[in-house]
């Protein structure tokens, strides 16, 4: 079984208290981003320090306090985000290499090998 860490990050540009997650596979530092917010340069610098390879973006929901990094992550580590169908349908979420995910469908995503 794969040894997983999972790092909160505070969102510091916040009022509430939000957290962005970084999940890293251990031994390969494959790793995904959930609900990427806040401070784009405290993010980038844990995603250093933790030497973590970005795999995927995944986002719970459409609220600016959880997606507002999306975008800009996505470019920059040219990999998918995920969100659900009936979100980015309801909002009209947008961002590079959004891919929707069928509500009724599991979402497999193979970066922890």
């Amino acid at each position: 079984m794969a040894e997983v860490a999972v790092y909160p990050i505070k969102n510091r540009k916040s009022a509430f208290k939000n957290f962005t997650y970084l999940i890293k596979e251990e031994k390969t530092s494959e790793a995904v981003i959930v609900d990427p917010a806040g401070n784009l340069r405290q993010l980038l610098a844990k995603i250093g320090d933790t030497g973590s390879d970005i795999k995927a973006v995944l986002l719970t929901h459409y609220h600016d306090d959880h997606i507002n990094l999306a975008g800009s992550i996505s470019q920059k580590y040219h990999m998918p985000v995920y969100m659900c169908k009936s979100e980015v349908d309801a909002y009209g979420f947008r961002c590079k290499n959004l891919e929707a995910i069928e509500n009724e469908f599991f979402l497999h995503v193979q970066i922890f090998m």
